[in-house]
């Protein structure tokens, strides 16, 4: 998700989520006074030095002031638990052109990542069951000679063993001549292809 337009007004109507960390400095500050000192830090009224003195914040140094920025929520939906997710707000110097890693406090799903929270893990271990058992079911009992299997085939059996994940129960790690195959990814018609020769 990427919003060039972003900006503090928008981050407002979206919604700041509430500090709950109470290690940091601007936890103990009310929702008003959490937007009034967010607003004058993005809209440059007050320099950081003079927010952290008048609000009285336990921040040393004004580099690190915006460590301890709140998240804010996204237009984007939780694919798994429906909540809308958040982002971490950006310093005021990476405020335009902001693109956000969009993540969700509940489950700890990302959006648009390699993501490995609990949901994604058990929707990759169904995806791997479904082309094993495939595979099971159609190679179960037969045997092709090597000799007999084109280059392109061997990198998309590979990148398709990969995928699986499995070779007698281990996980084969990815190596980058068959971390993809030569179209790209294994579509349903590589696969086809492959069951049809009965590889």
């Amino acid at each position: 998700m990427k919003d060039e337009q972003l900006s503090f007004e928008k981050i407002k109507k979206l919604g700041i989520v509430p500090i709950k960390d109470k290690e940091n400095p601007l936890s103990y500050l009310k929702s008003i006074r959490l937007k009034t000192v967010l607003e004058n830090y993005y809209t440059d009224k007050v320099a950081v030095k003079e927010i952290i003195r008048k609000y009285d914040l336990p921040i040393d140094n004004v580099m690190d002031f915006h460590r301890y920025l709140p998240y804010y929520y996204t237009k984007v939906m939780c694919p798994y638990d429906g909540t809308r997710m958040c982002a971490a707000m950006p310093s005021r110097s990476n405020f335009k052109g902001h693109s956000p890693n969009v993540f969700c406090l509940e489950c700890g799903h990302k959006k648009g990542t390699v993501c490995n929270c609990v949901n994604c893990q058990k929707e990759s271990n169904r995806e791997k069951e479904k082309i094993i058992a495939i595979l099971d079911g159609i190679y179960k009992n037969s045997e092709i000679r090597i000799e007999n299997i084109g280059f392109i085939d061997r990198i998309n059996i590979a990148t398709l063993l990969q995928l699986s994940g499995n070779e007698y129960g281990y996980l084969i790690l990815p190596f980058k001549q068959y971390g993809r195959s030569a179209t790209g990814s294994i579509t349903d018609e590589i696969l086809t292809g492959l069951i049809q020769k009965k590889y």
